[in-house]
């Protein structure tokens, strides 16, 4: 399971759909401008509200070959964090279920990397690592 946390309104659903299409599309060299129905893609707009709520994942995995054995690619769409309208202490479920759940986790940086982002990482990893224990 891959999946992609960060901050609201900073393109992960947008990311995901280019995954869907290398995945979809694994030996073709003109991958990126395969066109996709948007309800075989993660939802994405643009704007200040939030579009994605809670975490979802894709419909379908994708089996990928690596030498003699078969492996199964699920992706993972995450909520933004800090939104106006979710805790720090929902923020760090999500976070949590996120990474719990993942083989591999991308948290999506769009700018730059700040003192406060890593003290949250910290913060929420922490917790990760409690419900990890239980």
């Amino acid at each position: 399971i891959t999946s992609i946390n960060g901050s609201c309104r900073e393109g992960k659903s947008y990311v995901l759909n280019y995954f869907i299409r290398y995945l979809r599309f694994p030996d073709d060299p003109k991958w990126f401008d395969k066109d996709i129905p948007n309800e075989d893609l993660f939802s994405w707009r643009s704007g200040r509200e939030r579009e994605t709520v809670g975490i979802n994942l894709y419909s379908e995995p994708f089996i990928i070959h690596q030498g003699t054995r078969e492996v199964a690619v699920l992706l993972l769409d995450c909520q933004g964090l800090f939104d106006p309208h979710t805790t720090l202490q929902q923020n760090a479920v999500i976070y949590a279920l996120s990474n719990l759940l993942s083989s591999v986790m991308i948290y999506n940086v769009k700018c730059n990397i700040e003192e406060n982002l890593l003290q949250n990482i910290q913060y929420f990893s922490s917790y990760t690592k409690a419900i990890s224990r239980e």
